[in-house]
């Protein structure tokens, strides 16, 4: 049966991340029915993420466009936060760290989302909600996977 094995605890770094101060352990009956062995995912003490990566902003190579289509989308932006951020903190905890590149390398992309959407279905998060927060990783993820080990800092984040 799927189920989270520790609490959820951490501390804010800033308005956006946070950092594990506890490992955060899932067991996901998604990895065995994928022939994983190992069915527990740990989260290490010290993960430096930002629990669910909802867009606050548009962020482009160029400054200028960045600027233009920020203030074109906020109000976009601001209600696609508004209904999709602070319904899976643990779910983008455990998708966060999958998504690093020295954390459980066998396990692809594509497990790593689906573990999420596995875990939003046990949190009981609205189906809309799991449907859109699923498509988005699975669409826009590939940005952020394999970009920072494990044990990366917030300066090493947020560049």
């Amino acid at each position: 049966m799927s189920r989270f094995l520790t609490e959820h605890i951490y501390k804010n770094i800033d308005n956006v991340y946070v950092e594990l101060t506890k490992p955060l352990k899932y067991q996901s009956d998604l990895l065995k029915e994928h022939g994983y062995k190992d069915d527990i995912i740990e989260a290490p003490i010290r993960l430096v993420h930002d629990l669910e990566s909802v867009p606050r902003y548009i962020e482009t190579k160029y400054g200028w466009l960045s600027k233009v289509l920020n203030i074109l989308f906020s109000p976009v932006l601001a209600s696609i936060f508004w209904l999709l951020s602070n319904t899976s903190k643990r779910g983008g905890t455990i998708h966060d760290c999958g998504y690093r590149k020295d954390f459980r390398p066998e396990i692809p992309k594509e497990i790593w989302d689906l573990i999420y959407l596995e875990i939003m279905e046990l949190r009981n998060n609205k189906k809309w909600k799991r449907a859109a927060k699923y498509k988005a990783v699975k669409w826009f993820g590939k940005g952020s996977y394999n970009k920072f080990n494990v044990d990366a800092t917030y300066e090493e984040i947020t560049g």
